[in-house]
């Protein structure tokens, strides 16, 4: 085999291998709780949903909140909006019509950063990120309300690719940004942060005995971003770049406020899981919600790379 086929070969194996489709019900079901609990930071609907609550001051008169305002609609379309919003969200979660709510899903996000961004963060930007890679797979076959017993075997990985890409590109981008930064030179980032009462989760000062670990998890997590699509390549490695994001997201959670961030990320770590394990640990939960006998995989699925081996 020369050389040209074996990168063709290698090319094909990454991109176009099928894989059990489980693993993209475990991110439609995910990533559709979380959905509900992004729209939940922007409650009650009366605030940011309706034009006469917090919106941005009017700018050129374009937009989609703008023209329903300068119809007169803005509050009834505001509030039409949120409940569309949840429905999808809903409808994703449980996989009522699963490929069409997880595109309604994510045309419903996406149309939110027109409609009021003020109460939007970081994680809505993961979140539409995710819903754009997530709705190209077949996600209802398992996990999933009155669905067609078509017990579709396979599907293809690319989908899971896009994401693998998207997640390593996300923490990439965000340490070459804070290399730039000097505070994040001299490793005084994360003690900064928490003593920002804005951020910070428990009111107080931060104590001064504890700069050094400050100054560790400063330059820990800087190393880590830069090098995390590196890390996920390799198997050993690619435990060692999810386990320290376990750890760095977990601990951003319980000492700041960063709404859903951290759930986001995490959530999106299930890409980077063996497809063939997530689907037989699936089957078995899908089994006793179904009240089938429990199915094995196919012995000949193996997946190789990032998407797990």
């Amino acid at each position: 085999m020369t050389s040209r086929q074996t990168l063709q070969r290698a090319w094909n194996r990454f991109w176009f291998r099928d894989i059990p489709p489980h693993i993209y019900a475990v991110l439609r079901v995910a990533f559709g709780v979380l959905g509900l609990l992004n729209l939940l930071g922007t409650t009650p609907p009366g605030m940011f949903w309706d034009a006469s609550g917090l919106v941005p001051l009017p700018g050129g008169g374009a937009g989609l909140r703008a023209w329903a305002v300068d119809g007169g609609l803005g509050t009834p379309i505001g509030w039409a909006f949120f409940f569309t919003c949840v429905a999808a969200f809903t409808a994703m979660t449980l996989g009522v019509r699963a490929r069409l709510s997880v595109v309604a899903a994510f045309l419903a996000s996406l149309l939110q950063t027109r409609w009021n961004p003020l109460p939007l963060s970081l994680a809505h930007q993961v979140l539409v990120a995710t819903l754009f890679t997530v709705m190209w797979a077949e996600t209802g076959e398992v996990l999933a309300v009155g669905r067609r017993p078509r017990q579709l075997e396979s599907c293809p990985v690319w989908p899971l690719r896009l994401l693998q890409i998207q997640v390593s590109l996300i923490y990439l981008n965000s340490g070459l940004w804070k290399l730039l930064g000097s505070a994040w030179r001299d490793g005084t980032a994360v003690y900064y942060a928490l003593a920002n009462d804005v951020f910070q989760r428990f009111p107080g000062g931060v104590p001064p005995g504890i700069f050094w670990m400050s100054a560790a998890a400063t330059y820990l997590t800087l190393a880590w971003e830069i090098a995390f699509p590196v890390l996920v390549i390799w198997r050993p490695t690619r435990r060692l770049a999810l386990g320290l994001g376990v750890l760095l997201h977990l601990g951003t959670w319980v000492t700041m406020e960063i709404g859903a961030f951290s759930w986001m990320m995490l959530a999106t770590y299930v890409a980077f899981l063996d497809p063939v394990r997530v689907a037989a640990f699936v089957t078995r939960i899908d089994s006793r919600l179904q009240g089938r006998a429990s199915l094995e995989a196919p012995p000949d699925w193996h997946v190789a790379g990032p998407a797990g081996r």
